[in-house]
């Protein structure tokens, strides 16, 4: 098969993809966390007891670290992981959503509006900044 291989030829060290998801963690938080402080404003839903500075950060952080790790795997079984990767990071963005729109506990009117956009940034940068930092 032309997608599986295990070649002799050079593949990107471990350090790329880390960078990539740090790069894509901190963009991702950065983002987030904006978004945290303008919805408020618009939508009038703020939960600083939940999504506040620290957990908007690690959460945008931690997730992007974790696919940059799955890259890294992905990437040592076949020729064509960046599609590949980047059409599972999006998909798995958009699971997300489910939690967002059919949150498993109470939460106010407008919830949606505030965590969505968090998980599609999330998917969006980890898709597109993570694999400039492999090459």
């Amino acid at each position: 098969m032309a997608a599986i291989a295990n070649s002799s030829a050079s593949k990107p060290a471990f350090t790329g993809y880390l960078i990539g998801g740090v790069v894509a963690g901190i963009v991702t938080a950065i983002l987030n966390n904006l978004w945290n402080l303008i919805y408020p404003a618009i939508g009038g839903v703020s939960v600083p007891e939940v999504i506040n500075l620290g957990s908007v950060t690690l959460m945008s952080i931690v997730p992007l670290l974790i696919a940059a790790v799955g890259y890294f795997v992905l990437s040592r079984f076949l020729n064509n992981a960046t599609p590949i990767f980047q059409v599972l990071i999006i998909v798995l963005a958009l699971f997300g959503l489910f939690g967002t729109f059919n949150p498993p506990m109470p939460v106010p009117a407008g919830f949606a509006g505030l965590s969505a956009p968090m998980h599609v940034s999330a998917g969006l940068v980890g898709a597109f900044v993570i694999p400039r930092f492999v090459k």
